[in-house]
């Protein structure tokens, strides 16, 4: 039975390797290839799964009280780490199912932001635009807002706020701060320009503008021009 169970384990580990080899020779414009990866995992997870339980039968069966509890102690010293493992196994599964993520695609994980080097089995490789690489384990992104970025790594979000007297209709605003913005010398007309949020408070409406610009300091300079060419327009009370 040992010899049996030692040539599954090998050959698990040798399809799923040949597999996986398999795979990265396979085109980037490969529909199987931005799938199949999360399904091989988990096939090959279900397998391990269904090679546990069968040993613990076996062990069971033969009344091989030795097996059971060499089984338990090792299950016992791996349910912690495997534990960890597994969230972040089934969170890259998630996010690799709902297209969330894909190498060479620029991304924004809360503070953190840059090009997707790796797509590992439990954490992703971020490099940075000074070339710097990040592990960023799954789980830790999971429940996180991820924004998909410009292919341009030197664009840089910008959130912008401007207040407006609750008194002129948001369908005047909306268009006029838009076409504003872009006349700005500072802004990527390659990006969209998005109204994020609009909030009613105190008789004001509070925007919530994203933009992309080459450095972070022009935000300051693009919101000055704006406010400046609606002020005639609209009263506007910088924040």
């Amino acid at each position: 039975m040992s010899t049996k169970f030692l040539v599954l384990v090998l050959a698990i580990i040798v399809v799923f390797r040949i597999l996986g080899l398999a795979n990265k020779s396979l085109k980037n414009t490969s529909i199987f290839k931005h799938h199949n990866s999360y399904i091989l995992q988990l096939i090959e997870l279900t397998l391990w799964l269904f090679m546990l339980i069968w040993l613990v039968k076996h062990y069971y069966l033969t009344q091989n009280t030795f097996g059971l509890i060499s089984v338990g102690i090792c299950f016992i010293l791996a349910i912690i780490p495997s534990f960890y493992l597994l969230r972040d196994f089934l969170s890259g599964v998630y996010l690799k199912s709902q297209n969330q993520i894909r190498v060479n695609s620029f991304i924004e994980i809360n503070e953190l932001k840059g090009k997707i080097d790796k797509l590992g089995n439990f954490s992703l490789n971020l490099m940075d635009r000074h070339g710097n690489i990040k592990s960023i384990p799954y789980h830790k992104i999971n429940s996180t807002i991820i924004s998909k970025q410009s292919n341009n790594p030197n664009l840089n979000k910008v959130n912008l706020r401007f207040v407006f007297p609750s008194h002129v209709p948001t369908n005047y605003i909306i268009p006029k701060l838009k076409a504003e913005i872009i006349n700005s010398p500072w802004v990527a007309l390659s990006q969209p320009i998005i109204v994020e949020a609009i909030k009613h408070v105190n008789d004001q409406y509070i925007f919530e503008v994203i933009i992309y610009t080459l450095q972070p300091h022009f935000a300051e300079d693009i919101k000055n021009r704006v406010n400046k060419s609606m002020m005639s327009d609209v009263e506007i009370n910088p924040v």
